[in-house]
């Protein structure tokens, strides 16, 4: 799970209303996951605009996105959020040197449904914070430890060094 899901999760409660399920999903691994999906439309999400992908159509190395629904539902149902590894490492998309063993990507909650790690969830939702990342910062930064914080505050650093959330994060040390 990722997205305010994979927030939720790791606080251990519902801190918000969510519109649909967001799971993460390493690029490679898209084609096997169409295989279990039949029955289901998925769209690339790009530039804001959707585009249906075909039976085997791969979207393009630039789509991060691909909203989902089953055949014929009026509503997306689930946002597979496209990822990339190197090897045995998880490479952030939008700054190349911030990496993470892919064996330790995920946590577990008490049910053993596996989430996307904090630091990461709130790297991502640092690009341009809407109201609801704002609000999933303020939930998870008392629930990260000096190590996350530290983690996430270097990733910023080397990303973003202007982030406004940088000056949160030192401020809660």
């Amino acid at each position: 799970m990722a997205g305010g899901w994979a927030v939720d999760l790791h606080l251990g409660r519902q801190t918000r209303p969510h519109a649909d399920l967001d799971v993460g999903c390493f690029r490679g691994d898209l084609p096997q996951l169409r295989s279990d999906m039949d029955g289901w439309e998925l769209y690339a999400a790009r530039e804001g605009t959707l585009a249906r992908l075909g039976r085997g159509e791969e979207p393009t190395a630039d789509t991060n996105s691909v909203w989902c629904h089953p055949a014929g539902a009026a509503e997306w149902w689930l946002e597979l959020l496209l990822d990339d590894r190197d090897g045995a490492e998880w490479v952030f998309r939008r700054c190349r040197s911030v990496r993470w063993p892919t064996s330790e990507l995920t946590l577990g909650s008490q049910d053993g449904t596996k989430y996307l790690r904090p630091e990461i969830q709130l790297l991502y939702k640092a690009k341009a914070p809407r109201a609801k990342d704002e609000a999933d910062l303020r939930a998870l930064l008392p629930a990260l430890d000096a190590t996350q914080r530290a983690w996430l505050e270097r990733a910023l650093a080397q990303w973003q060094p202007e982030n406004a959330w940088l000056s949160v994060l030192r401020r809660a040390v």
